[in-house]
């Protein structure tokens, strides 16, 4: 406890010479800082009386009203003799558009940067294959992609070496795997049939004959969405052979079975 003692006491004594100087200073001080004197000598006295009265200054009490002191701003208007206009302060959305503006100017003042541009030229990063740079709003874009026929029938590839495209038709869908042929009902002339599904098929064609080794096959219907169909209900003098091919981009193939290999799908009008 006793280094805060000494604290207090050498704190004590120095706010006593504070007030004994000052005291003096207020005494020949006929100006205006007369009153801030007298009020700093009172404040250092009540300070001084209310931890130790024995170190209190001996000179004599003024008594004077408590004054208010001025704050800094009204301070500074009277020792300049103009007043002063606080700082208006932005809004947070004020604050925000200012950045916004300096960030994009500084942006453009800077040719040598990666983005900035005022023509489409300026964005040119000599590939190829990522298609040819815009200027858009002063910043480089991309455009369109090089190799891109827009045609979802082909995929498309890019070559940067030669600066050429390559568009390859895409596959057609798997054959059907399986094809069933019924009758609903006895006697029945209608004969339903009903396959598997093929993933990737947009639609089915049938085919119809009358041989055996499939020569002579006709289209009989196009285009179904479903995987079921019915016949015409012709009753031929010899059995009719059906098949189904997939149809996405291209058409498959007829499938696996005798005959071996089975013709190519002669195709649908």
């Amino acid at each position: 406890m006793k280094p805060r003692l000494v604290a207090t006491s050498a704190l004590a004594v120095g706010l006593s010479a504070l007030s004994l100087s000052t005291a003096t200073a207020v005494e020949r001080d006929p100006s205006q800082a007369k009153p801030l004197g007298q009020f700093l000598v009172e404040q250092a006295r009540n300070y001084q009386l209310a931890r130790n009265a024995e170190l209190a200054s001996r000179a004599p009490a003024i008594s004077i009203p408590r004054i208010q002191i001025p704050d800094a701003k009204s301070l500074l208007e009277r020792a300049g003799g103009t007043r002063v206009n606080p700082p208006t302060v932005p809004t947070s959305d004020e604050m925000m558009q200012r950045l916004v503006t300096m960030t994009y100017r500084m942006m453009l003042a800077n040719a040598n940067s990666c983005c900035p541009c005022s023509a489409a030229a300026t964005c040119n990063d000599g590939l190829f294959c990522n298609g040819s740079e815009l200027c858009v709003s002063g910043g480089c874009a991309s455009g369109a992609a090089a190799c891109n026929d827009g045609n979802p029938c082909t995929n498309d590839s890019c070559t940067e070496s030669t600066d050429t495209c390559t568009f390859t038709p895409v596959p057609p869908p798997s054959a059907v795997a399986r094809l069933d042929l019924g009758r609903a009902g006895n006697p029945s002339t209608v004969a339903t049939l009903s396959w598997t599904s093929v993933a990737g098929a947009s639609s089915y064609n049938i085919y119809r004959t009358a041989s055996r080794n499939l020569s002579g096959l006709a289209c009989f219907q196009t285009g179904v969405t479903g995987t079921s169909s019915n016949d015409d209900g012709v009753r031929p003098t010899v059995a009719f052979y059906f098949l189904v091919s997939s149809l996405a981009c291209s058409e498959s193939g007829l499938g696996d079975g005798s005959p071996t290999p089975r013709p190519p799908p002669p195709g649908c009008p």
